[in-house]
């Protein structure tokens, strides 16, 4: 049975729009890069954007709109634009990019970077009084102090972000990634002789044999599993290839 063809499809001007705006309102590409793309005047897709921020769908059909003019950003969820405010005040450091990728991960919308700009210059007023997290330094308990990096990863805060708002190098925040990645909660604790010596060739051809035995295993496994001898306070079967 062959297939519907739809090479005569008609396609409606409304869809057009929708689909050089759609890089833009959900994966963050700019307005020059997709002008380039479409050959389409980037002051346009500027104020599209705008406008499908602000109305929803009904933007692409002219005939449709209402005639009430809506403030920017005020179609935006009530929670999704104090969200905006509440992120401006606890870092202000945050670029209008940052802030619309961690509205996505909690609302799955992102609004464009000239609505976040709105929003904070004319939004509601921040709930936020005091910062979460002092700064990395200042919190006494070392678990505390990693989870606070890895709490904020997960709610979409970038690497910069994280550096600047818990004043610590940027090196710091890897570091934890890596414990995180090689023993998840433990790894938040402080670890014996994180800093171990280089690998000597014992070490090499343990991950050597590690490799040629289990190639499923990924960088940070196999280097957990050579590893494994001097932490054994971790289970066994935390080096097992998934």
């Amino acid at each position: 049975m062959t297939g519907r063809k739809y090479s005569n499809r008609r396609v409606f001007p409304e869809q057009e729009w929708y689909e050089k705006l759609r890089p833009m309102l959900l994966f963050g590409q700019t307005a020059a890069s997709r002008a380039k793309e479409t050959g389409t005047s980037e002051r346009t897709l500027h104020y599209k954007a705008d406008q499908f921020e602000q109305e929803g769908m009904v933007s692409l059909f002219p005939h449709e709109r209402t005639s009430t003019a809506v403030s920017p950003g005020r179609n935006l969820p009530e929670d999704l634009r104090q969200l905006i405010v509440d992120l401006h005040a606890e870092h202000p450091g945050f670029t209008p990019h940052e802030i619309a990728t961690i509205c996505f991960l909690r609302f799955e919308r992102r609004p464009s970077d000239h609505t976040v700009k709105r929003v904070i210059a004319s939004g509601p007023k921040s709930t936020v009084t005091r910062r979460r997290y002092p700064p990395y330094a200042q919190i006494a308990d070392p678990y505390q102090r990693r989870r606070a990096i890895v709490d904020l990863h997960a709610e979409g805060w970038s690497n910069t972000a994280l550096s600047a708002s818990l004043q610590t190098p940027r090196h710091r925040v890897y570091e934890v990634f890596k414990r995180w990645a090689l023993f998840g909660h433990k790894g938040l604790e402080d670890i014996p002789q994180w800093h171990a010596r280089k690998a000597g060739t014992r070490e090499i051809d343990e991950v050597g044999k590690l490799v040629q035995d289990t190639p499923s295993l990924g960088a940070y496994r196999v280097r957990a599993a050579a590893s494994a001898d001097r932490h054994p306070s971790f289970p066994g079967d935390l080096w097992k290839a998934p």
